[in-house]
């Protein structure tokens, strides 16, 4: 519902007798079922009582003075009477205090026929952005609604941690990123759309993403030709500098929406890259290929030994394959005994101040496969929202199977925080966790990449000690593993002997392979990558 902020000519005049700025905000209105009016807010009668004297004294004009208007009947102008486009107006867009306007203007002629002139909002040419200290990204939402002094403390918060300004409006919650886009769009006169129109199939998706630049499908009498969502950072600067100005030819998206519809046009080429079963991924492995003539020779050979010994003499034989193997055995055991003699890993927080600050902190791209994980998924969102990593360099994906629907229909029903997006896995074989992985993958925007089960409640500070480890490491350190805990040992016995499996393996075996210099046994989560990028 967009709000026609109107006035009278008498509060205009005693505003102006006042000497008090000629602006009016949104003021708190309240719409409800059963409403036949609008409810006053305490800030709407303070405005009255610090321009009338009185609450009271314009109670008759409320109903003008903020009246909801669904649509706009006749063109907006300006004062001269010329059309001018206020940025949808005609929003659907639900206010509050404080946030995106539907408006970056208002009227000046009577679109509702009731002769009252409306109230215009400021425009920030360049001079008051300059004056307004705030970065080109993000200064235009001075004139959607968000307050300058929360845009110049986004704008503080965002240099110290190293991190775009428009990154820091968004992953701090200041604006919602529909509400972001929208006001780009209004700031450039462009076309708004919440969800994307269908796209041309191929392509970087990539590369795609990084610019936030695809080409849409043709149409005949359409001038559509482009959906553009770039991206916070530098592809965003680029964007405005370039100042696509009211070009019929471009729809404005989210980044979000963006990406949606280019799994979508592209699912069947995804689905094969994302399971290794295209040309490239074939030819990756040489397992694909099966085995070749001489392998296939020695393992005739030896089943042939084995066989021809075995029926000869079936206890020797035996006897020989027990003495080959117990060595094996053997070492293994005595591994962990010596496992158990390594002194316990030093706490990284406490003992040695592994506290990296946040704006060396890179960015960190968790990603979360889930399937049918309705029971936990409250736990998983709270678990994760809890993480104590910067906002704005948090990328989060929550990776759901295309035919999830209960799943899908679940995560809709909930509110995330900004840092945390649903991606949907088109629809392929094999229906596994590595092939969702891969597509996260493909569109990861952190330096750093990790991996979380639907049951996991990692420690908070999880992140920031696997960051540190990685900044005092040489290059040669590529991949961490988390201890795992489980936490239900005493629900049945099985989950007794996990737990004791899990203790022996993270608490003791790992940390003595470590020691030794050998390779250690990764678990299915909580694995941490660099160098993905």
């Amino acid at each position: 519902m967009a709000l026609g902020l109107c006035r009278s000519t008498q509060i205009r005049r005693e505003m102006k007798d006042l000497d008090r700025p000629q602006v009016l905000s949104p003021l708190g209105i309240e719409h409800g079922p059963g409403r036949s009016g609008l409810a006053i807010s305490s800030a709407v009668r303070a405005l009255l009582w610090e321009t009338a004297g009185s609450p009271h004294l314009y109670a008759n004009d409320l109903e003008w003075l903020f009246r909801p208007s669904p649509k706009l009947t006749a063109p907006p102008c300006r004062s001269d009477n010329t059309p001018i486009s206020l940025a949808r107006l005609d929003s659907d867009v639900p206010l509050s205090n404080h946030k995106l306007l539907p408006a970056a203007g208002a009227l000046s002629c009577d679109p509702w026929g009731m002769g009252m002139e409306a109230l215009a909002w400021p425009r920030a040419d360049a001079t008051a952005v300059r004056m307004l200290g705030l970065p080109a990204e993000i200064a235009f939402l001075a004139d959607h609604g968000v307050p300058p002094a929360e845009l110049r403390e986004a704008a503080r918060l965002a240099e110290r941690i190293s991190v775009s300004p428009s990154r820091q409006v968004i992953a701090s919650g200041l604006v919602t990123e529909e509400q972001f886009y929208r006001a780009l769009a209004a700031e450039l006169d462009l076309r708004f759309q919440p969800r994307a129109p269908s796209l041309q199939p191929g392509g970087d998706i990539a590369a795609i993403l990084r610019e936030g630049v695809a080409a849409t499908h043709m149409r005949p009498g359409n001038p559509l030709r482009f959906a553009v969502a770039p991206p916070p950072g530098s592809a965003l600067r680029r964007f405005l500098a370039a100042k696509p100005f009211g070009r019929s030819d471009i729809v404005m998206l989210t980044p979000s929406a963006l990406a949606t519809e280019l799994r979508r046009s592209n699912a069947a080429v995804l689905a094969h890259r994302a399971a290794w079963t295209d040309e490239a991924g074939l030819r990756r492995f040489s397992a694909r290929t099966g085995s070749n003539w001489l392998q296939k020779c020695l393992a005739g050979l030896l089943v042939g030994v084995l066989s021809w010994f075995g029926t000869l003499s079936p206890l020797a034989t035996l006897t020989a394959l027990g003495l080959a193997l117990g060595p094996l055995f053997f070492g293994v055991v005595i591994l962990r005994f010596a496992a158990l003699a390594e002194k316990p890993v030093a706490d990284l927080w406490q003992d040695h101040r592994w506290q990296i600050d946040d704006s060396r902190l890179p960015v960190y791209t968790v990603a979360v496969p889930i399937f049918g994980e309705e029971a936990v998924l409250d736990q998983l969102i709270k678990a994760l929202a809890a993480l104590d990593y910067p906002a704005a360099k948090l990328d989060i994906r929550i990776l759901v199977e295309e035919i999830d629907w209960n799943l899908r229909r679940t995560l809709a029903a909930r509110t995330l925080p900004p840092f945390m997006n649903v991606v949907i896995v088109p629809r392929g074989a094999p229906q596994t966790k590595p092939r969702a992985l891969n597509v996260a993958l493909a569109e990861a925007r952190g330096e750093l990449f990790t991996i979380f089960d639907a049951e996991d409640v990692p420690d908070p500070r999880q992140l920031r000690l696997a960051a540190a480890r990685f900044l005092r490491s040489d290059a040669e350190l590529v991949c961490l593993q988390a201890h795992l805990v489980i936490d239900n040992p005493g629900d049945s016995w099985i989950s007794g002997c996990f737990a004791l499996e899990y203790a022996g393996l993270f608490d003791v075996l790992n940390p003595g392979l470590l020691a030794c210099g050998l390779p250690i046994m990764l678990g299915g989560t909580s694995n941490h990558f660099r160098g993905i990028r």
